[in-house]
């Protein structure tokens, strides 16, 4: 899980990452973005799920 700790320093490990390299996080969800990041605004969010519909919007015409 990308919340836990251990799981994060383990992938690195395994994949022989340095620490100061990021990795991507795929979520199915975009509700599941500010339980990853605590940090994330609110105005941050609701700019992402305004993008994400729109783009829903558009992949349905």
């Amino acid at each position: 899980m990308a919340n836990s700790n251990r799981a994060v320093e383990r992938l690195y490990e395994v994949k022989q990452r340095p620490l100061n390299n990021s990795v991507i996080v795929l979520v199915a969800d975009i509700d599941d973005i500010p339980d990853l990041t605590p940090s994330l605004t609110r105005k941050l969010s609701r700019n992402l799920q305004k993008a994400t519909n729109n783009n829903h919007h558009q992949s349905e015409s």
